[in-house]
């Protein structure tokens, strides 16, 4: 009993191929949604499968939230929302640097025309016991567990609140 215009079942695993142009494999085929290009599933390549949306792609080994040209694993492309949110009971964005280098876990970066732009921030607030907005650790004797930096004569650390700095 069909539920949909089209429907395939199978007793095995074997259910549906798409076979594209390919020389080799016959890898080239599409599958289009929609009245244009503008969703589909395609193999581009062979074993090389792309899902295209409005502002989403998976393509080359990337992730395009937002984008159809990622350019990092995971590229996330907003305007006037979050781009990335993570919100859990325990850690909310980690990030590790595996290597050799002085490249962050963790970088944060603004391009703010204007004051109020925040590279990184963090707010923490617990009512009672300790509590990080932004912790910073570092086991190297040559290591920063925070480090800020500040190259336009502004502000590189400021604490404001009734607390102080403390060791």
């Amino acid at each position: 009993n069909p539920t949909h215009a089209l429907t395939v079942q199978s007793a095995d695993g074997s259910t549906l191929r798409l076979m594209g142009p390919g020389p080799t494999y016959g890898w080239g085929s599409r599958l289009s949604f929609g009245d244009g290009d503008f969703a589909f599933l395609e193999e581009d390549s062979d074993d090389n499968l792309n899902f295209r949306a409005n502002r989403f792609a998976f393509t080359q080994g990337r992730v395009g939230i937002g984008t159809v040209a990622p350019t990092a694993r995971l590229d996330v492309l907003s305007s006037g929302e979050t781009a990335v949110r993570g919100a859990t009971n325990w850690t909310g964005v980690y990030g590790l640097h595996q290597g050799d280098g002085s490249f962050p876990g963790v970088w944060g970066e603004t391009e703010s025309t204007s004051n109020g732009g925040s590279g990184v921030r963090g707010f923490a607030t617990a009512t009672t016991g300790g509590s990080y907005g932004v912790y910073g650790k570092s086991s190297s004797a040559g290591g920063v567990g925070v480090h800020a930096e500040n190259t336009a004569n502004g502000t590189a650390i400021a604490a404001l609140g009734n607390g102080s700095f403390r060791e």
